[in-house]
């Protein structure tokens, strides 16, 4: 065995994207998707717009202790200014309408409707908006007339 050379493969680590990518979408799933049972388990006490202002409130006030604990400079008043506007639409639109819905249908489905369902949607609108002269491509209709049909079979078997 002259001139040739035998090489070991190292067993992966989990800084290989080969693991972490999965084991990241793992956790990302696990978090994600336990949100929406905490979420129900709490519409037993706190009413839905309260329950996701508290959640933002805990929320922000960990990520603002956090990053000035770390050094990080305090926002300046345009940067607290829409990150306002962020919150209140995020709040009204977001997760306080899940919060709401969540009244009236299962954390499951409200999962796969936030999280499956509206990927699609958004990545059309973002598709159009950014990558393609037609803001409204074809699959946008596609994807809306699924979002629709979803609903009413939703509100049927109620």
């Amino acid at each position: 065995m002259t001139g040739s050379t035998v090489t070991a493969q190292a067993a992966p680590t989990l800084m290989e994207p080969r693991l972490l990518v999965p084991l990241s979408l793992l956790a990302l799933y696990l978090i994600w998707g336990s949100t929406y049972l905490g979420i129900r388990i709490a519409l037993e006490s706190w009413p839905p717009f309260l329950l996701a202002g508290v959640r933002f409130l805990c929320a922000g006030v960990a990520m603002y202790g956090y990053l000035r604990w770390r050094g990080a400079a305090a926002p300046t008043r345009r940067q607290w200014r829409n990150a306002a506007i962020t919150g209140v639409l995020l709040l009204g639109l977001g997760n306080g309408l899940v919060c709401y819905a969540e009244q009236r249908v299962s954390s499951g489905i409200a999962a796969v409707a936030v999280a499956v369902a509206s990927m699609p949607l958004f990545a059309a609108l973002l598709h159009g908006l950014y990558g393609r002269t037609d803001p409204f491509p074809s699959g946008l209709w596609t994807v809306g007339g699924e979002h629709l049909r979803a609903a009413i079979r939703e509100d049927q078997q109620h």
